[in-house]
């Protein structure tokens, strides 16, 4: 792994105006700079052309002096790389449930990458009085994608262990369901038992405008209420789309993309989407339960198991064309204990 500096097109290199420092600053800047060259993480420059400056920072702490580097030039230059960085609370969702979590320090992580040989001269910068110009070898902090090569370079390290012993978790499952008066969603994993685990599920009651809608038109109003609400769990994988339609498929080739499915198509654009043909009835069950109890909106539960949801296919009826109909046994629906739902004139789950 090593970190590139690709200049886009139209740019030039930039030399700052050298700046003061303070003598004390100067020669603990020179301390640490003898400490750098000791490591192999800068060396010498010289015929440069691109330079910037340090920007000494103190560490209140100890003292101790970090040399940070004003490469606001070369990044305004660099074109961006948008590799996915991984989100906090997704983390943490992970790691909930395990009984012994363990860390890691990379003690000077981003120092463990090295610059691309071709690239380093655009990395130098100068120091005051006579210590001269130097040029990283390895990656510093400041760069403009650094922490996308790092996040790169660490997914690598550590590919064959990531949803085994580290956590990122299993391609997520969206079920959507739609009825004449409100939508529903459900977001499930399958576990190691290889059955669907619910992480999220969510539904609302439409308005008056919105009971206008056709029924297709309602099933994709609850795709685009799904990811918008659940965006940080969806953006980082592939969703496989559970559905009676092509919803997907449906929204990209409308004849010109405006008013409300333009509107939705643009915001799942984002998004990576595979659809599946609706096989399992379990699933899709709880989906149209959703849908047809609407409520408040109902906070994360991840402990209940659709394996138990108890149903009896028979055939199903979908936008008025007899394909098959399904109907249902009472439901049971199994909890933890720690959540209560209550259900419009039906009492209390």
């Amino acid at each position: 792994m090593e970190h590139k500096l690709p200049i886009k097109e139209g740019y030039l290199p930039v030399k700052q105006a050298r700046r003061r420092m303070f003598m004390d600053t100067e020669l603990k800047v020179k301390d640490k700079i003898e400490r750098l060259l000791k490591a192999r993480f800068i060396r010498l420059a010289i015929y440069v052309d691109w330079l910037a400056n340090i920007v000494p920072v103190l560490k209140r702490k100890t003292e101790a002096i970090r040399i940070c580097v004003d490469y606001r030039n070369l990044n305004e230059a660099s074109p961006k790389d948008e590799y996915p960085m991984p989100m906090a609370d997704m983390l943490v969702d992970g790691a909930a449930h395990n009984q012994m979590l363990s860390f890691m320090d990379g003690n000077a992580g981003y120092n463990q990458i090295i610059v691309a040989e071709e690239d380093i001269h655009r990395t130098t910068f100068m120091l005051p009085g006579n210590i001269g110009a130097f040029e990283y070898t390895v990656m510093p902090f400041g760069l403009r994608n650094a922490g996308a090569t790092y996040q790169r370079a660490m997914n690598s390290v550590f590919h064959d262990m990531i949803g085994h012993s580290l956590e990122r978790g299993r391609p997520p499952k969206l079920y959507v369901s739609a009825s004449e008066v409100s939508i529903g969603s459900l977001l499930v994993q399958d576990n190691k038992e290889g059955k669907e685990q619910a992480i999220y599920y969510l539904s609302r009651t439409l308005t008056e405008v919105e009971r206008k809608y056709s029924a297709i038109e309602r099933l994709c109003l609850a795709l685009y209420f799904t990811v918008v609400k659940l965006r940080h769990y969806m953006l980082p994988f592939t969703i496989y789309i559970i559905a009676k339609i092509d919803l997907i498929q449906y929204m990209l080739t409308r004849p010109m993309l405006r008013g409300r499915i333009g509107k939705w198509t643009l915001a799942l654009t984002e998004f990576a989407f595979r659809y599946v043909p609706q096989k399992a009835v379990k699933g899709q069950a709880v989906a149209d339960f959703l849908a047809d109890y609407p409520g408040e909106e109902i906070e994360n539960m991840d402990s209940l198991d659709i394996a138990n949801a108890n149903l009896l296919t028979r055939g199903h009826t979908f936008l008025n064309n007899p394909i098959y109909s399904v109907h249902l046994t009472p439901w049971e629906l199994y909890f933890d204990g720690s959540k209560l739902m209550q259900l419009p004139e039906q009492g209390l789950f």
